[in-house]
């Protein structure tokens, strides 16, 4: 996992269950997503992702709990009068209030949450499999392997036929499972260890942190530039030699005309 900054504040906290110690580790990458269809083909859209990580630790500094935030907007256009729509999916693990416990979908892991992806033009490009992805594979590298992973409700409201397949396969492939999928309801129990990878993402989205991104867009703009430049100094020594070639004519087309001028004026005599 790309991290670009981590603190950790050395602050005693008195809480019910003891002191704790802060930490914090921010992250932000472009996401380059492309047609699932023609994964080699131009790119359809960029994403700021924003990655935000607070994690808390006894008075040993023994890692207890974590939470995870990700928001994400296009860059690429403007939504809403002009401003940003960011979108935000949360996630967060627990063994020291609620004991071992889990949310893909929340910041608090004894309690549901959302997770929308508010740009309908990109359902089906696999963007919420990476997030989900993102998700499973930081609660594995952080929680514990036997916490309770909070179940989650698939949403009625979303339930349209050609949404309900792609939602339900997001979903049950990373391993949760409903006894009744099509009435919807809560999920089976399910264990951190249980959660399964998909990077299926990989075929049409790359990843990219934000500083490299910007050298190469940098790189790509001062490429241009210099194209650009060659371009005009090329016209430049075309437009010079066509005026000294157009010089050359006409002092040509000027001699000899005096030439012939002269010649007739012999011709005729005194």
């Amino acid at each position: 996992m790309h991290v670009q900054s981590f603190e950790l504040a050395n602050i005693s906290v008195s809480v019910a269950w003891g002191s704790y110690h802060h930490g914090q580790r921010r992250d932000h990458r472009i996401l380059l997503v492309r047609e699932p269809q023609y994964p080699q083909g131009r790119t359809v859209a960029h994403i700021l992702l924003s990655v935000c990580e607070d994690f808390y630790f006894d008075e040993q500094y023994k890692l207890r709990a974590g939470k995870l935030e990700l928001r994400w907007a296009r860059v690429d256009h403007w939504e809403k009068a002009g401003k940003r729509l960011w979108c935000t999916w949360s996630a967060s693990f627990d063994t020291w209030v609620a004991g071992p416990r889990a949310s893909v979908s929340s910041s608090k892991p004894w309690q549901g949450g959302g997770a929308f992806i508010d740009y309908p033009e990109l359902k089906g490009h696999r963007l919420a499999t990476y997030l989900l992805d993102f998700i499973v594979e930081w609660l594995q590298l952080h929680a514990a392997p036997d916490s309770e992973v909070h179940p989650v409700t698939l949403a009625a409201r979303d339930s349209d036929v050609h949404n309900r397949t792609r939602r339900d396969k997001l979903w049950t492939h990373v391993g949760f499972y409903w006894p009744q999928i099509a009435a919807g309801g809560l999920s089976a129990p399910l264990k951190v260890r249980n959660l399964t990878r998909r990077d299926t993402w990989k075929a049409n989205i790359e990843v990219s942190d934000l500083a490299t991104e910007y050298s190469s867009r940098y790189v790509q703009a001062e490429t241009e530039e210099q194209r650009a430049a060659t371009l005009a100094r090329n016209w430049k020594a075309i437009y010079e030699q066509w005026c000294t070639a157009l010089l050359w004519l006409k002092w040509s087309i000027g001699a000899t005309a005096a030439l012939l001028t002269t010649l007739i004026l012999c011709m005729r005599g005194p």
